[in-house]
C-alpha cells in the first residue's frame, strides 16, 4: 500500500509540504499537478484564500478542500463538497524533501 498523508508540515504558495505516513517529508507543487494533469479543478483551489484552507482528511489520509466541490445527492439535492485528491497521485508526484 502507497502511503497516505499524516500531517500538513507548511503551506507554502501553492506548494503543501506533509509528513506521510512512512516518515518521508515530500513536497506538492499544485500548479506543477496542474500541468501534468491537464485539469481545471485544481483551479477551484488555486487562489490564496482557498488553497491556504487545505486540511487532511483523517479518514481519507489525503490533503482536502472544503466546500469546494458541487454535487447532486442521492435525492437529487444539490449539495458542497469537499475537494480532495487520491493520495497516490499526490505522493507520486511529489518530491522527496526529507527520509
Amino acid at each position: 500500500m502507497q502511503p497516505r498523508i499524516k500531517k500538513i508540515i507548511a503551506i507554502l504558495s501553492f506548494e503543501i509540504v506533509c509528513e506521510w505516513t512512512n516518515g518521508e517529508t515530500r513536497s506538492i507543487d499544485f500548479y506543477n499537478l496542474k500541468e501534468k494533469l491537464h485539469t481545471k479543478m485544481l483551479d477551484k483551489i488555486l487562489s490564496a484564500n482557498v488553497f491556504n484552507t487545505v486540511k487532511v482528511d483523517e479518514v481519507a489520509k489525503t490533503l482536502s478542500w472544503e466546500n469546494q466541490l458541487l454535487y447532486f445527492d442521492y435525492n437529487g439535492i444539490q449539495k458542497m463538497g469537499a475537494l480532495d485528491f487520491c493520495p497516490d497521485v499526490l505522493y507520486q508526484n511529489s518530491v522527496l524533501i526529507k527520509k
